[in-house]
């Protein structure tokens, strides 16, 4: 079962608006790979620690559907309810990062719907939050085996260093009553070719003083 433009938008906006106004970002995600063995740094919905083994050291952080039939909806003839998770972090882009790295795992959610964003909250003009998308990608009504894995994804967030009150949220949601799990595990930032060439070119001296006392 595909989900709609409009369910994809709130579970979006309900996520970054969790992501905004938390505690002090910092140029780095915050426990990216979860190895503290608890979810310090992150704002949290259903969603907690496993520690049989990550895509990225022994810990990583997991939901799971209810695998019970859903409750009535709020009113007769309306679709069935979806559980869904999130979790998010507030962070400062370092001025070397181009992208944003996530490893995700969809075990078992053959109508499950996911995805991550980065976004730019601020408040407007009459003081209300808007909320900017750098980037984000949604997965909807995809069928992966359990077991197949983590896979990494990459968002794009060129142009986003520097500022302040920027939001990572990630999501999943789903039928009640389709067990499965959702994983996710290193959250890292990723620096573009310029900030490697930079890095690169910035030991080539010390190699050359090097070169020149062997040889002389």
């Amino acid at each position: 079962m595909m989900r709609g433009p409009a369910t994809t938008a709130r579970r979006v906006a309900s996520v970054m608006v969790l992501a905004f106004g938390v505690s002090t970002a910092h140029a780095d995600v915050v426990n990216g790979s979860f190895e503290s063995g608890d979810l310090t740094g992150w704002t949290s919905s259903s969603f907690e620690i496993a520690a049989d083994g990550g895509s990225h050291g022994m810990f990583y952080a997991m939901t799971r559907s209810p695998g019970v039939p859903p409750p009535p909806p709020p009113e007769p003839g309306l679709p069935p309810i979806e559980w869904s998770a999130n979790i998010s972090q507030e962070v400062t882009v370092p001025p070397w990062a181009t992208a944003m790295a996530i490893d995700l795992r969809n075990d078992g959610f053959p109508a499950a719907s996911f995805g991550a964003g980065v976004t730019h909250a601020h408040e407007g003009v009459g003081g209300g939050l808007i909320i900017d998308f750098f980037a984000s990608f949604t997965r909807d009504g995809v069928a992966e085996p359990v077991g197949h894995g983590f896979t990494r994804y990459t968002l794009d967030i060129s142009g986003a260093a520097g500022l302040d009150g920027l939001g990572l949220g990630i999501w999943a949601g789903g039928p009640w009553d389709v067990p499965a799990t959702f994983s996710v595990d290193n959250v890292t930032f990723v620096p573009g070719p310029t900030a490697t060439g930079i890095l690169l070119f910035a030991g080539l001296p010390l190699i050359c003083r090097r070169r020149r006392r062997h040889g002389g």
